[in-house]
């Protein structure tokens, strides 16, 4: 149903491109860090905190850390995600 690439990786950052065929999802997981989903192509509604946010290309969520999220693609769609890990303090 969807294919990543890492994109980059490195110093707490991590940016991949996500492509979703149409009608697959991506289940509920959170991260340990901001998580930014920028839709590219497609429309996916992503479910997050308990409210479905549809997106289309060129709109953009921006989730706080361990946010529980799912994704659903009502087409094939491209989302590129960043996220960027919480860094424990010394």
């Amino acid at each position: 149903g969807h294919r990543q690439e890492t994109l980059y990786h490195g110093g707490g950052s991590t940016i991949a491109l996500f492509v979703f065929d149409r009608f697959t999802e991506l289940p509920e997981h959170k991260a340990n860090g901001i998580v930014g989903m920028h839709v590219l192509r497609g429309c996916l509604k992503i479910t997050a905190a308990d409210q479905v946010h549809e997106l289309r290309a060129g709109q953009m969520l921006v989730l706080a850390p361990e946010v529980p999220h799912a994704v659903a693609a009502e087409e094939e769609s491209e989302m590129l995600v960043t996220v960027h890990l919480n860094r424990a303090a010394p």
